[in-house]
């Protein structure tokens, strides 16, 4: 059976309890992007999983950063509770939404179906402040984010402010009057 998820995604089945993180960004960049991401292969620890996005997709041309964009991977080094003995398999979550400094993440391999979004089981959907990207909140030691469309466009910065001269003072400074064209000859 298929399950209809959210916005148009479709996965056979639905259940990404346990070890899901990555079945779930793969699952969920097809569905809304139309992206099939490459299989993890190994990290530099030895293990497949979560763990190797992070130095894999760059080279598949993907590009990597540290601030949030809707539809890039959140990236970690290590996973909060021991999986086979070690914290090494990482942990990977899809960036839903950005607001401010908010993100909104869905993220599969929750460990068990009271973790529901959309009907899919072992996912859960929410918001994380960014102080919260880098901590014990859902993995620990945050990379950063592989950008799957471009990356985030960096704020810009404010214009210098404008020198304002005030026309009579600078004409009687020079003893004319000033007219529009001899204004900028006066600088």
């Amino acid at each position: 059976m298929e399950n209809q998820g959210t916005s148009g995604f479709r996965r056979a089945g639905g259940n990404y309890v346990g070890d899901g993180c990555v079945r779930w960004v793969k699952d969920r960049a097809r569905g809304l992007l139309g992206i099939g991401l490459p299989n993890t292969g190994y990290n530099k620890y030895g293990l497949a999983g979560a763990s190797a996005y992070w130095d894999l997709l760059p080279r598949h041309g993907y590009q990597r950063g540290g601030e949030p964009a809707k539809n890039s991977l959140a990236v970690w080094e290590e996973t909060i509770v021991s999986v086979g003995g070690t914290y090494k398999y990482r942990h990977v979550a899809y960036v839903e939404e950005v607001q401010g400094d908010n993100i909104v993440l869905s993220q599969g391999g929750m460990p068990s179906s009271r973790h529901t979004w959309g009907g899919h089981v072992g996912v859960q959907h929410a918001t994380f402040h960014k102080s919260q990207m880098d901590g014990t909140s859902i993995a620990r030691k945050f990379l950063g984010y592989v950008y799957l469309r471009e990356k985030p466009i960096p704020p810009i910065s404010p214009a210098p402010p404008v020198q304002r001269y005030d026309v009579n003072q600078l004409a009687s400074q020079h003893g004319q009057t000033v007219s529009d064209g001899d204004l900028n000859r006066l600088h």
